[in-house]
């Protein structure tokens, strides 16, 4: 009895051994069914504007409320034909709601009084075209008919990218190749395969202004410029082997 179990023990011993020398030798043997292998990748493209935004509020005051808002529509007039001078013809210009609002007077203690002290109409126009760099120009020469005394508040223009769909799926592509190069040049260097891909998510588009490092979990689309750059991640989980 007590030598079948000397025997047994024996054999047991060298089991435990062949297995530690395999592992110390092959130790991707331990690892093979950890967690796949996660990498990161990344691709930029430079995209242009091809449409521009901007809206124009002209503000008039006036003892009476017709004065108010018809002097505001003269200089909403002339508005208009600078922009339709500036703009080729397929640009859309229009007219937002117009308002006229009662200032109220105010006592010598600053508080208001149900006193009617002047009228203050404000009319607006919408501006939209696919001439980028003119409503670019025309956005800092609009302001030349402050010294025909129209006061006015200026909104963009903002620059956007219509056909952003194309340019999402190339962007795409392009990051998911960079993954795969990645995980490649970690595979080789770690003298393993890489096998089938388990997961896959895209990261959000962030377009910013070209050298920008802004970027928000959210996604950034920045319309202050004609020149832009849409950004995107792609996160790649692989099985290796």
């Amino acid at each position: 009895m007590k030598t079948k179990l000397v025997v047994f023990v024996a054999i047991a011993l060298m089991a435990t051994g062949i297995i530690a020398s395999l592992i110390i030798s092959r130790p991707w043997i331990a690892f093979r069914n950890v967690e796949p292998l996660k990498v990161t990748g990344y691709a930029e493209l430079p995209v242009e504007s091809d449409i521009a935004i901007m809206e124009v509020t002209i503000t008039f005051t006036a003892n009476t409320s017709h004065q108010a808002y018809q002097t505001c529509g003269e200089q909403l007039h002339i508005l208009r034909k600078m922009v339709e001078s500036k703009l080729p013809e397929d640009s859309e210009i229009r007219e937002l709601s117009s308002n006229i609002s009662e200032v109220l007077k105010r006592n010598e203690e600053g508080k208001q009084i149900n006193v009617i002290d002047y009228y203050a109409a404000r009319r607006s126009l919408k501006i939209t075209s696919t001439a980028v760099e003119a409503m670019d120009e025309l956005s800092k020469e609009i302001y030349d008919l402050t010294r025909d005394g129209i006061r006015m508040n200026v909104s963009g223009p903002r620059f956007l990218v219509s056909d952003l769909g194309d340019f999402k799926f190339e962007l795409v592509q392009a990051a998911t190749r960079n993954g795969m190069q990645r995980a490649k040049i970690i595979a080789k260097n770690a003298k393993a395969r890489l096998g089938n891909l388990v997961a896959a998510r895209q990261g959000v588009i962030q377009i910013t202004q070209p050298h920008s490092t802004d970027t928000s979990s959210w996604g950034r689309y920045d319309t202050s410029t004609i020149e832009k750059v849409a950004k995107v991640t792609v996160h790649l989980e692989l099985g290796i082997r």
